[in-house]
Formats: C-alpha cells, structure tokens, sequence
C-alpha cells in the first residue's frame, strides 16, 4: 500500500535533488524483525549460556502467539462476546470462576471496553526456569479511545496448555483504570523522536527514521530543502500529542499540535508498524501539516468590538477524523 507524505500546497521543490511535490513511501519488513528482536536479546545478556539459535526462534514464535491470542481474546471481550471468551479460560481457571463471574468482571466497564480495539500493553514471561522455556506469559491490554487520558487494562496469564498443537488458555483476569500517558505509547514515542530530531537539526536522523521507499525514492537533499525552503511549522516548533487512535492493529493515526511564535498546526501523522504482534517497529508513513496564522491581538479586538467571531480556526475545528 502506498501512502502519501504531501508537503503544503505552496511548497516548492529545490530544483537540486530530483524533489517531487508528491513523495511515496512504503513499508518493508521481512526476516530482518526476527533477527533484531533476537540480536537485541543478545546485547542484553539474556541468552549467554544458549548455543542453539533455534530455541530462541521457538521463544520469539512462542511468545508472539501467545501476544496474537492474547489480542484475539481481548477484541471478544471488547465486543462483549463473553461466552465465547469464557470458553479460553483455562480448565482449572473455569472450576474457580463460573459464567456467571466472568461476565460481572466486565459489566461495569463493557462500554469502554467496545470503544476501542484493545493494544498491546505489557508482556512479561512467568512461571519459567530458564528463558528458552516459557510456557506462560503475563500479558497486558490498554483499552481507549483517541482523546482519552483514562485507559482501561486488562491483565491475564497466558498458558500453553497444548505444546503439540500450540493452543493456549486465560488465567488470572485482573481489570483497572489508569491514568493514560500519550506520550509514552510506542506511536507517540516514534512521532515525538522524529520531531526532535528536526528541532536540532539532525535532518539526517528524523531521514533515517523513514521507511527505506520514501529513501529509494527521495534524496536527502530535497528532504532538507522542504524542512529548510518552505519555513515548516514542523521546524522551530513544540509539539503536543492531543490524539492516538489504533484503527487497525499495525497502524496508528497521532494527532498532534505544532506550535511555533508565529503559527500552529495541527499535525496528523500515519504510522505503521510490522503485522506480527509484539514488535512495535512504528514508522512514520504520511506527515499531512495543516497550517493557521495566530490572529493577530488587533484582529482580536477587531471581533470583540464587532460582537463577531474570530475568523481563525481552533486546532480542534482543522483536526480531521481518525479513520
């Protein structure tokens, strides 16, 4: 899938670099996921004593079943299909929490649950002796919608109950509400990086954090000429997360504000990150900035003694719609 990165109407290209006022990226992935995820296990020491690189592919495989599970049973909670979520509990689980039990967990909180799709949240492997034999994991799901600084999460063990057939079972369900950072989720983390990278200048890092099409097909200089040329408000500029939405579960929409002393933006950018759950590689696909002029304080007062409205626009009334 192609994706647009369009720089403002007015913008024009350098005629140095063979800039395009339209510029396309696309994600690639492949073999090379697994290999960081293992190589970043080895630089922390975790796997010294293990010679055989196949039980650490049996690690990564394992758990990131266990994660795409994990998100399948929270979307069924999420949409309050509860008798077919209570059907994974566990065995053992089930003895010790009827139906009846299991669906008071969620009544309270069953429509915050349906307003969003759930994200991962957390993942910590329990109940194991040595690192290449974890066969339960503790697993955390947020649950919000866009704008909100409240998340649900919901946190549960999951168990390889078959190790033939790779099936797995819910144990140990706890749900409650916090205080949600923005700014910390994987998404935000990647937008607030890039965009400090421009703040000091380091063209060539907030270039190297884009996907290898939009480098294939763009040159660093013309990259330098938008930022530099056409005075951005991406440039000099704070920036302020207002929303994250999750519309799908590789790609996320960050809504944000650039303020600048003499503009503001709002900010939308697109990102995506690989399909497999659990390796949240976000990338920047699209930066669409929408520009407004601070009003000046005599237009202000202009409106005031008028009885009118101001003509400017708040960043709320240009801020699209997550898809």
């Amino acid at each position: 899938m192609k994706i647009a990165f369009e720089p403002p109407s007015d913008y024009v290209p350098s005629a140095k670099g063979g800039g395009k006022s339209k510029i396309w990226m696309i994600l690639g992935g492949g073999c090379l996921v697994l290999l960081l995820l293992i190589g970043g296990l080895f630089a922390a020491g975790a796997f010294k004593a293990v010679s055989c690189c196949n039980q650490l592919q049996d690690v990564a495989a394992r758990t990131m079943a266990a994660q795409q599970f994990a998100l399948g049973w929270g979307t069924q909670v999420g949409a309050g299909d509860l008798d077919a979520a209570y059907q994974a509990l566990t065995e053992a689980e089930r003895q010790k929490t009827d139906i009846n039990a299991f669906k008071a967990l969620f009544a309270e909180d069953s429509k915050d649950l349906a307003a969003s799709l759930p994200q991962l949240f957390n993942t910590n492997a329990v109940h194991h002796e040595a690192i290449t034999d974890v066969k339960a994991w503790r697993i955390s799901l947020q649950y919000a919608t866009p704008s909100a600084h409240e998340m649900l999460v919901l946190s549960f063990d999951v168990t390889l109950v078959d190790p033939e057939a790779n099936t797995f079972g819910i144990e140990g369900i706890d749900l409650d509400k916090r205080a949600r950072v923005m700014g910390s989720e994987a998404p935000a983390r990647e937008v607030l990086q890039f965009h400090e990278e421009l703040q000091a200048g380091r063209y060539e890092m907030a270039y190297g954090r884009l996907p290898q099409q939009f480098k294939d097909s763009t040159s660093l200089e013309t990259f330098r000429a938008f930022l530099d040329n056409e005075g951005s408000v991406l440039i000099g500029s704070t920036l302020e997360i207002g929303e994250i939405s999750y519309p799908e579960p590789n790609r996320a929409t960050v809504m944000a504000i650039a303020t600048r002393v003499d503009k503001k933006a709002v900010v939308q950018y697109e990102l995506q990150s690989p399909t497999m759950p659990g390796i949240q590689m976000w990338q920047i696909m699209a930066i669409s900035p929408t520009l407004q002029t601070n009003p000046t304080p005599e237009l202000e007062d202009e409106g005031a003694s008028d009885g009118g409205e101001s003509d400017g626009a708040t960043p709320s009334d240009e801020m699209p719609e997550n898809p």
